[in-house]
C-alpha cells in the first residue's frame, strides 16, 4: 500500500456507494414470479411454510450487492450489513431494465476488481511497474474462472434442489440434515477453489490451471489454509464490528470506510502472499501446471 496508496480508493468508493447510493430493488422480478411461488407453496403445504417469507426477503434485496466482481475484496457495508443511508429506493420499471442493470453492474464490478487486484498482485509478485498489457487478458481469465465456478456449483446444486423437493414429502428433519451435509460439501468445494483468483492475478495462469493450483495448495496445506482463512475471516468481521460504532454521521462513516479499505487491501495482499509462498513449495513436489492456458 505504501507503493500504490491510490488502490485504497476503489474499496473506499465501493463502501461510500453502498452506504450513500440509491438502493436498487428487484421488485419487478419478484412481482412477476410471486404467483408461481404461491402455487409451489400450495403444492408442498406446511413443510414449506417459510417459502413466502424467504421470497419476500429476495424481493427486498439491493441489486447493488450482487456485483460479483466486488466480492473479490472485502466491503464494510457487506461485512456487517450496513443499511443504505439513502431514503429513496430505485425500482426499475421492467424486467429487461432490471436484468440490464444486473449485467451492467457485474461488468463494471469485474473491471474495477481487476484495476484493484492487478497492481496489488504486481507488488506481491515483485513487479515494480504495473503491467498494463495484462489488463484485458486478466479480466478475460477472471470471467472464464467465474463462469467455470458457476458451472461447478450449478452441477452441485441441481441434484440438491431435486433431492430437497423429494425429501419435503418425507420429513422436515430429513431436509434439514440433507441441507446441513450439502452446506458442508459446498463449503469444502469453495475452500478448494478459493485461491483461484490469486492464481490468475499473481501466478498469471488461466482458469483451469488456477483451479488446479488452488486445489493442490489447499490439499497439501489444509491445516495452514484453515488457520489462514479462519484468521482472515475473524480480522475482516472483527474489524467491521469494531468500526460499527463509527457509523453514525456521514463524516464518521466515510472515515470508517477508509479504515476498512486499508484493512481489506491488506487482507487481499495477504491472500496473494499466502498463495505465492505455498504454491512455490508445490512446484517440485506435485505435478502442478504453471503454464498459462491461451
Amino acid at each position: 500500500m505504501r507503493q500504490r496508496p491510490w488502490m485504497l480508493l476503489l474499496p473506499l468508493l465501493l463502501d461510500v456507494w453502498l452506504l450513500f447510493g440509491l438502493p436498487i430493488t428487484p421488485q419487478p422480478l419478484a412481482t412477476n414470479l410471486t404467483p408461481s411461488v404461491e402455487r409451489l407453496q400450495a403444492v408442498v403445504g406446511d413443510d414449506a411454510a417459510t417459502l413466502t417469507s424467504v421470497w419476500s426477503n429476495v424481493a427486498g434485496l439491493d441489486l447493488r450487492h450482487v456485483g460479483v466482481g466486488t466480492y473479490m475484496f472485502a466491503s464494510l457495508s457487506r461485512a456487517i450489513t450496513v443499511p443504505s443511508q439513502s431514503g429513496a429506493v430505485w425500482i426499475p420499471d421492467s424486467l429487461p431494465v432490471l436484468l440490464g442493470l444486473w449485467l451492467g453492474l457485474n461488468s463494471v464490478a469485474l473491471g474495477l476488481s481487476v484495476l484493484f487486484l492487478l497492481p496489488l498482485g504486481d507488488v506481491v509478485a515483485g513487479q515494480r511497474r504495473w503491467q498494463w498489457g495484462r489488463l484485458a487478458s486478466t479480466l478475460w481469465h477472471l470471467i472464464k474462472l467465474l463462469l467455470l465456478l458457476l458451472f461447478i456449483y450449478a452441477l452441485l446444486l441441481l441434484p440438491v434442489l431435486l433431492s430437497t423437493v423429494a425429501l419435503l414429502s418425507v420429513s422436515p428433519l430429513a431436509v434439514q440434515v440433507a441441507l446441513g451435509l450439502i452446506s458442508i460439501a459446498l463449503l469444502l468445494v469453495w475452500l478448494l477453489c478459493s485461491f483461484g483468483i490469486e492464481a490468475v492475478i499473481v501466478g498469471q495462469v488461466g482458469p483451469l490451471t488456477a483451479l488446479y493450483q488452488s486445489y493442490n495448495l489447499v490439499r497439501h496445506n489444509w491445516r495452514a489454509t484453515l488457520i489462514f482463512v479462519g484468521a482472515t475471516f475473524v480480522l475482516s468481521q472483527g474489524g467491521a464490528l469494531l468500526l460499527g460504532p463509527l457509523l453514525t454521521t456521514p463524516t464518521s462513516m466515510v472515515a470508517a470506510a477508509g479504515i476498512y479499505a486499508a484493512l481489506s487491501t491488506t487482507l487481499a495482499a495477504a491472500r496473494m502472499v499466502f498463495y505465492r509462498d505455498h504454491v512455490a513449495h508445490l512446484e517440485h513436489t506435485v505435478p502442478i501446471i504453471f503454464a498459462s492456458e491461451g
